[in-house]
């Protein structure tokens, strides 16, 4: 994790920035309150394989977030 996040996710987020980051989107489900989304990402730092976030929405401002990945270092 990047020093001085709080989060792997938010750490993917730091990364996602660096020059080369690339982002693919896969799936997006939306239902009621409720989103799913499966997606693959390269930094220059990580490849994640496999990345999900599943998220609940609340008055249009995200209330609670899942996060999952598989991810593997680069070098």
């Amino acid at each position: 994790m990047a020093p001085g996040t709080d989060s792997p996710f938010e750490a993917m987020l730091e990364e996602s920035g660096k020059p080369g980051a690339s982002f693919s989107l896969k799936q997006r489900s939306v239902e009621g309150d409720h989103a799913y989304i499966v997606w693959t990402a390269q930094t220059a730092d990580n490849v994640y394989e496999l990345g999900t976030d599943t998220f609940v929405v609340s008055n249009g401002k995200i209330a609670v977030q899942s996060f999952a990945s598989k991810t593997t270092a680069r070098g």
